[in-house]
């Protein structure tokens, strides 16, 4: 990836519970940051946003 154009690519990955999704994005990231360096690519893990749903409803409004 020699061109130094100002894209911005966004890659999402979906999938079931222990599908390999975060095999996926690890290989493409160990991937990618060879090619185009650290300060050019990030990960935002799902982990960081998943929201509890064993409780009630009701319990779960704040």
């Amino acid at each position: 990836m020699t061109d130094q154009s100002h894209q911005c690519v966004i890659i999402g990955i979906a999938g079931a519970s222990a599908s390999g999704k975060s095999l996926i994005a690890s290989t493409l990231y160990r991937e990618l940051r060879e090619q185009v360096g650290d300060e050019h690519i990030g990960v935002i893990p799902e982990d960081c946003y998943y929201k509890d749903q064993s409780h009630p409803v009701d319990g779960r409004t704040r």
